[in-house]
């Protein structure tokens, strides 16, 4: 995102639709409007920044035994590929078990099931060998303990496949009843302890409650909360080594 225009609730409007990369004329106050989600003005353009498409896509779904292991395996692969990851999703495997169960046309690729999967993917240009670099790196994971089964996908549509595993999550979850999500940003590092310490205390604050908990490689750790039919208020908290916030929700 390289420049914004901006209407303010007066009408006012901000034309900050600058196409430098990197702008020192004055505050960059973009920003300031792109993390507030509408509520400071009404973004009615943009500059944008665009890129070539990857001549050269890898796509792979890993069982993994814990989320600190799925730290390690993301260090790794980046390591291997030269920083050429794309994507890198943590995910339950109850939240697996929901896809399986509810999205028409999907299936549990593994034949034993694992407590945590990695979605993941690397994305370059046709000079770089990048698929031989990427399962050589899943291979080393496997020797190190790190994965104890992979699949890597061999065209579009097995890619596509894995992919719906992870982007259907939201959708099994409505079919299980009612859930209640928190988006929480914390660094990469920390998302093994954070998890060590939140859905615990969702259990005892919530019971009954299957917490169903994605992570991606930047920051953000979805905690969703699926709630069996037949409860009306649910209290949940999401705590970040101590209690942060505790709501009670109507369903």
């Amino acid at each position: 995102m390289l420049g914004l225009e901006v209407v303010l609730a007066d009408g006012t409007v901000l034309p900050m639709l600058r196409a430098l990369h990197k702008d020192n004329s004055g505050y960059d106050l973009k920003q300031v409007f792109i993390g507030s989600e509408g509520t400071l003005g009404v973004i009615t353009a943009a500059c944008l920044r665009l890129f070539p498409r990857p001549d050269v896509s890898v796509t792979a779904l890993a069982a993994v035994p814990s989320p600190a292991a799925a730290i390690k395996l993301l260090g790794a692969m980046q390591a291997h590929t030269g920083g050429m990851l794309s994507a890198f999703e943590l995910m339950p495997r109850i939240a697996l078990e929901f896809v399986t169960r509810h999205i028409e046309g999907s299936r549990d690729p593994f034949a034993a099931p694992s407590p945590w999967y990695v979605l993941m993917e690397a994305t370059g240009g046709a000079h770089a060998d990048l698929t031989a670099s990427f399962e050589d790196a899943l291979a080393d994971a496997i020797t190190g303990s790190m994965v104890s089964d992979a699949v890597v996908a061999s065209n579009v549509a097995q890619a596509a496949a894995l992919w719906k595993l992870r982007e259907s999550i939201s959708e099994a979850q409505k079919r299980e009843g009612a859930s209640i999500k928190h988006d929480i940003s914390v660094p990469v590092a920390a998302i093994p302890d954070f998890l060590a310490k939140a859905v615990p205390a969702v259990l005892v604050l919530v019971p009954g409650a299957r917490p169903s908990v994605s992570a991606i490689s930047a920051t953000a750790t979805c905690i969703s909360i699926s709630i069996r039919p037949g409860r009306a208020m649910i209290p949940a908290f999401f705590p970040s080594g101590k209690m942060c916030s505790r709501r009670c929700m109507t369903l």
